[in-house]
C-alpha cells in the first residue's frame, strides 16, 4: 500500500473541492480540503459532512490493509502497518484543531496498535540481525546486520543490547584507507612537504562504510592504501621580458565656432553660438617589465586493495605554480594611457620567490588536484 503524506497530496490536487475528492476517493485530499475550509466556517454543513464521511471511508480502507500487513508477520509488514497507524493519528490530529468536530466526530485511540506494530518491526528486524551476524563473513554482511539492528533501534531503543550490536557490527563493516605518501626516490624537497599533501580532513572524504585516514595507527587494519607517488618536479628559471607598445587617445583641446556661409555665427535654439570640438591625438609610448617563473611537480595515485593484494586503479597527478609579476613605465602623455596601462604603473614589481616557496606553491595545487582525484574516485572503496 502507497502511503502519502497530507501535505503531498495538498500540494499536488490542492485544486480540487472536498466533495471531488471525496467522490474520487482521494479520502486524504478530503479532509485537507474540509478542514481548509472549516477553519474559516467552522459551521460549514457540506464540509463537515465530507470530513466525516472521508475520515471513516479513508480509515476503514487503511485498517483493512494494515489488518493483511500484520497477517504477514514480517518485519516489513509490522512496519509498513506502523506507517498506516501513524498516517491515520496524524488525520486525527489536523482534525482535532477543529473546535466544531470535537463533539461531533469520534476518535478511536490508534497509539496502542501503533506501539504493538513498532514492537514487532523490532523484534522481527532484531530476529533477522542476529541470524545474519550469526552467519557473517563478509562486511557486507556486517553491514547488513547493522542495518536491520539499525530499524530494531528506530522503532524500540531500549530492545536488549540493541545499541552495541549497532557499534560491533558497524566497525565490523566499514572499509577503513589509509592515504600515504611515498618519496622513493628522494626528491630533493622541502622536509614538510609531504605532510602537507595531506593537510586536510580527511572525513571530507568519508561514506556511510568507508573511513579515510591520513596517519597510520598501530593495531589498525587497513583495507585499502591509497598511496600517492611522488615522481618528478622542476623548478624554472627566473625570467624577465619588456614589451613596448604605444598607446593614444583624441583629446578635445579647444571649440570651433561654426559660421554659416555669409560668416555669420551659427545659434542654436537657446541662442547660444554652436561650438565644434576640435581633437588632437596625444599619445604615449609604454615599457612593460614582466617577470615569471614556473613549478611543477607530478606523481601517481595508486588505489591499493589489501586483501587482494591488488592495484585497481592508478591516477596522474600533478600541480603547477605560475609566478607573474609585471609592472610599466611610459613617455609622453598621461592622458593617453587607459585605466589598466594606469593601474599597471602603480603596481610594484615583485622579487622572484625562492626556490623553496615556488616548490611548497606548486604542492598546494598538488594538494588540492589529489584531495578532488580522492573524492572523484571514494565511490571504488567498499564495492
Amino acid at each position: 500500500m502507497k502511503i502519502f503524506s497530507l501535505f503531498f497530496l495538498g500540494v499536488i490536487l490542492s485544486s480540487c473541492s472536498a466533495k471531488k475528492a471525496l467522490e474520487a476517493g482521494n479520502y486524504d485530499l478530503a479532509i485537507i480540503r474540509a478542514v481548509s475550509k472549516l477553519k474559516n466556517q467552522p459551521n460549514h454543513y457540506a464540509s463537515i459532512e465530507t470530513l466525516k464521511a472521508a475520515y471513516k471511508q479513508g480509515t476503514n480502507a487503511e485498517l483493512q490493509d494494515a489488518k493483511k500487513l500484520e497477517e504477514i508477520n514480517t518485519a516489513e509488514g509490522w512496519e509498513k502497518a506502523l506507517n498506516v497507524y501513524q498516517e491515520i493519528i496524524r488525520k486525527q490530529k489536523l482534525i482535532s484543531n477543529l473546535q466544531s468536530l470535537q463533539e461531533i466526530l469520534a476518535f478511536e485511540d490508534f497509539n496502542g496498535k501503533a506501539e504493538i506494530a513498532s514492537n514487532n518491526a523490532a523484534k522481527l528486524y532484531y530476529i533477522r540481525g542476529e541470524e545474519t551476524l550469526e552467519d557473517a563473513q563478509t562486511k557486507a554482511d556486517f553491514q547488513k546486520a547493522y542495518e536491520y539492528f539499525s530499524k530494531t533501534n528506530r522503532y524500540n531503543s531500549n530492545y536488549k543490547e540493541v545499541k552495541s550490536l549497532m557499534d560491533s557490527t558497524r566497525n565490523e563493516g566499514i572499509y577503513f584507507v589509509l592515504i600515504s605518501i611515498d618519496n622513493p626516490n628522494n626528491l630533493a624537497l622541502p622536509e614538510e612537504f609531504s605532510a602537507m599533501l595531506t593537510d586536510f580532513k580527511p572525513e571530507q572524504l568519508n561514506k556511510t562504510w568507508v573511513l579515510f585516514y591520513k596517519d597510520y595507527e598501530i593495531g589498525k587494519t587497513y583495507d585499502y592504501n591509497a598511496n600517492f607517488t611522488l615522481e618528478a618536479f622542476a623548478v624554472g628559471s627566473n625570467k624577465s621580458k619588456t614589451e613596448k607598445y604605444t598607446e593614444s587617445k583624441d583629446i578635445i583641446t579647444s571649440y570651433k565656432i561654426e559660421k554659416d556661409a555669409k560668416g555669420n555665427v551659427k545659434k542654436d535654439a537657446k541662442g547660444q553660438p554652436i561650438k565644434t570640438p576640435v581633437y588632437t591625438t596625444k599619445k604615449a609610448e609604454i615599457i612593460k617589465t614582466i617577470r615569471s617563473k614556473e613549478a611543477f611537480i607530478k606523481g601517481s595515485l595508486s588505489l591499493i586493495d589489501n586483501f587482494n593484494m591488488n592495484t585497481f586503479n592508478t591516477i596522474n597527478v600533478s600541480g603547477i605554480y605560475k609566478f607573474e609579476s609585471e609592472t610599466a613605465t611610459y613617455k609622453g602623455e598621461s592622458v593617453a594611457l587607459s585605466n589598466q596601462t594606469k593601474k599597471l604603473i602603480k603596481q610594484k614589481l615583485q622579487s622572484f620567490p625562492s626556490y623553496k616557496t615556488m616548490v611548497m606553491e606548486a604542492g598546494e595545487n598538488l594538494r588540492s588536484n589529489l584531495f578532488f582525484q580522492l573524492k572523484r574516485n571514494q565511490r571504488q572503496f567498499g564495492e
